[in-house]
């Protein structure tokens, strides 16, 4: 489990172990993107191949996510409530729970 602060917009580190899904409790609008590592203080922004930042789209509520492709294999992600450029805050406490 992580969480993003209210009035944060990263989270803590989560270590995936496997899992490809994840929950999140709530959620003020905004795209969600990601920050990677495959050790626990080496994290970057995640991209594809075409320098796009990995990126679902904008919702709000709670949600049940399935990790994007790029992310399969990784050991820790960080996830983001906005983009790199333009980071957005939460606006309560968010929980992320990995469910499978």
């Amino acid at each position: 489990m992580a969480t993003i602060a209210n009035g944060a917009s990263l989270s803590d580190a989560l270590r995936l172990r496997g899992k490809r899904a994840f929950q999140v409790n709530g959620w003020t609008a905004a795209a969600m993107t990601f920050q990677a590592a495959n050790e626990a203080n080496n994290f970057a922004d995640v991209y594809d191949d075409a320098g796009a930042e990995i990126t679902v789209p904008s919702f709000s509520g709670a949600r049940t996510i399935t990790l994007p492709a790029k992310l399969i294999g990784v050991a820790f992600i960080k996830i983001r409530s906005g983009t790199a450029a333009l980071p957005v805050n939460q606006g309560a406490l968010r929980t992320i729970t990995l469910v499978r």
